[in-house]
């Protein structure tokens, strides 16, 4: 577990506050629950800085006008005027005079259904389903693969850091909308027809599959070995898929840093048989192979990542 701590630390981008560890008081659990004013929120303040808080954040509920379900409305990110008549400013300058930073809540992924954000948001800017913008829990999910949802939130953090003076932003995550988005998935002609031409290939081999037996010309791979080889031993033919992957850090589409742009690959069971090396996908993948005697297959995959497959076709007796 410690090796596994380190790591963790390890792979973490270096913060400040990961050092620092500060003491951070949230006024959401067993307090105020979702429902805060400027009356509500004052002798928290004073109690937190009292007892020792540095960090001081006012939880969900903060944009929400009162009577107003805090849930479903979210996504304007603008302060409440009936739960802070003299403005939210009030309320964080508090904070800042007990010598805290101040914090507030932020979900910024989500829109409620019924916030105005929703309707003014092209619906490009959010997760959809069979032409339908995906609903959870009264929520929509924003999809920041589209530029007017990065824009929105934009502006959001702007107005929340260098208007308001936010220091800290408690961010947290309540979606559970399953694999995402369709739309800019429904596939390029080119990409068609590399799905179309796959199954071809599959339906083709698809006899030899059923009987076939396993095995790792390379040996089990490594998680982030640069060459991955797996092979099909079958009555008629061998078949081999052949991966050559980028390391971590590497340019794609470059081999440098991930090894040699040919792997030799030994198919000891075929040796001294002859065995014509055959691409049977994709065929645009630029891959070469070639067969020796020794029982070896050389492959030439010089772009990363890519991927192919090949047949070894052979009249091998079973056994």
């Amino acid at each position: 577990m410690a090796r596994l701590t380190n790591y963790r630390r390890a792979v973490r981008r270096p913060h400040e506050d990961h050092r620092r560890l500060p003491v951070i008081f949230n006024d959401y659990m067993n307090t105020l629950m979702g429902d805060p004013t400027t009356d509500r929120l004052a002798p928290l303040i004073t109690a937190a800085a009292r007892a020792g808080a540095e960090y001081f954040c006012t939880d969900s509920g903060w944009y929400s006008e009162l009577g107003e379900n805090w849930w479903d409305t979210v996504g304007a990110w603008t302060p409440s005027q009936s739960r802070f008549p003299n403005g939210l400013t009030e309320v964080l300058e508090l904070i800042r005079a007990e010598g805290m930073v101040a914090g507030l809540w932020l979900e910024p992924e989500v829109i409620g259904v019924h916030s105005p954000v929703s309707r003014q948001l092209p619906s490009g800017a959010f997760f959809s389903r069979n032409g339908e913008r995906v609903v959870e829990q009264g929520r929509y999910h924003l999809d920041f693969s589209r530029p007017a949802a990065g824009e929105y939130l934009d502006r959001v953090v702007d107005f929340l850091v260098e208007d308001l003076g936010v220091g800290y932003l408690k961010m947290d995550y309540n979606m559970n909308v399953g694999p995402g988005t369709e739309t800019g998935g429904r596939l390029s002609s080119g990409q068609e027809r590399l799905v179309a031409g796959a199954i071809n290939v599959y339906k083709q081999i698809r006899p030899d599959l059923a009987a076939a037996a396993p095995f790792w010309p390379l040996g089990l791979p490594g998680w982030t070995d640069p060459w991955v080889a797996l092979g099909m031993r079958a009555r008629s033919a061998t078949y081999v898929v052949v991966w050559h992957r980028a390391r971590a850090g590497d340019t794609l589409g470059a081999g440098d840093g991930a090894g040699p742009a040919e792997m030799v690959l030994p198919v000891p069971h075929l040796r001294d048989v002859p065995a014509g090396p055959e691409l049977l996908y994709p065929k645009t993948a630029g891959a070469e192979a070639h067969w020796s005697a020794a029982g070896e297959l050389t492959v030439a995959l010089p772009r990363t990542p890519s991927a192919c497959l090949i047949r070894l076709a052979t009249q091998e007796a079973t056994g």
